[in-house]
């Protein structure tokens, strides 16, 4: 008992002592806790798996080639035309045309359409430069005319002749309006001058004149080689003796119409 009172004041220093140094370590424990909460625990597993290898496709023995196609416009070569080839856009010999057909035809002077009927004509052409701006045409030209009579088989004038014409198409197309003139010549005949010498003696048996033709007209192409052409033509007649009735110029009109093909 003697010694009991000096060790409870041990006991309490080293009790205060114990009590000082917890309190510190309670502290740094407080501060760790909420970062160990932040992270997370590893996972738990019995045996990690071990790594796989990639996967290779199987080797291919011929290796396939697919083309890439792209398309692509063509480009447009603006090639300039030499001077020896823009006149074919004016006129083309390459264009060659031919018709034959026929029409009506009568004279313009009134003396003399008061002495024959109108008459039918026929006519062959060629054309050179049919599609082009310009062309050349040579055509062979009929006509007959019936002298009016109480007969029934009249006297008749005939002319027979070739003219040559320079066309000029205003819209080179498949229908191509056109006008046209040039020079020709013309030989006429009196057929059955016996039959009425009353009228017979107003003509001669024949005579030769020269033709100024002109005109317009319209051509129309069907698929690539066939045409239908009508004209309407005034042929000037000139140093004529045919007529004993007047010194006039008997002038003619005709209008016709022709079928043909073109190259």
């Amino acid at each position: 008992m003697r010694y009991a009172r000096h060790l409870v004041p041990l006991a309490c220093v080293f009790g205060l002592a114990g009590a000082a140094d917890a309190r510190p370590q309670d502290e740094e424990e407080e501060q760790q806790q909420p970062q160990n909460q932040n992270q997370e625990a590893p996972p738990m597993c019995c045996e990690e798996e071990p790594p796989q290898p990639p996967q290779q496709p199987p080797p291919q023995r011929y290796q396939t080639y697919q083309p890439t196609y792209e398309y692509r416009e063509a480009p447009r070569h603006t090639r300039r035309r030499h001077r020896h080839e823009r006149w074919r856009d004016v006129f083309s010999p390459s264009d060659v045309s031919i018709v034959v057909g026929g029409g009506g035809v009568d004279f313009m002077s009134e003396d003399l359409s008061s002495l024959v009927h109108p008459g039918p004509m026929w006519n062959a052409r060629v054309t050179v430069g049919a599609r082009s701006w310009l062309a050349l045409e040579a055509a062979y030209v009929g006509t007959m005319n019936k002298l009016i009579g109480p007969n029934a088989s009249e006297p008749h004038v005939m002319s027979n002749g070739f003219e040559s014409d320079l066309r000029i198409n205003f819209w080179p197309g498949r229908v191509e309006p056109y006008a046209f003139g040039g020079v020709g010549y013309a030989h006429w005949n009196l057929h059955n001058r016996d039959r009425d010498p009353v009228a017979a003696a107003l003509f001669r048996d024949s005579d030769d004149q020269l033709v100024v033709p002109a005109g317009a007209g319209l051509s129309g192409y069907f698929g690539n080689h066939f045409l239908l052409d009508t004209r309407f033509t005034y042929r000037a007649l000139f140093n004529q003796n045919f007529v004993l009735i007047n010194e006039r110029r008997n002038d003619q009109w005709t209008v016709q119409a022709n079928l043909g093909v073109a190259f």
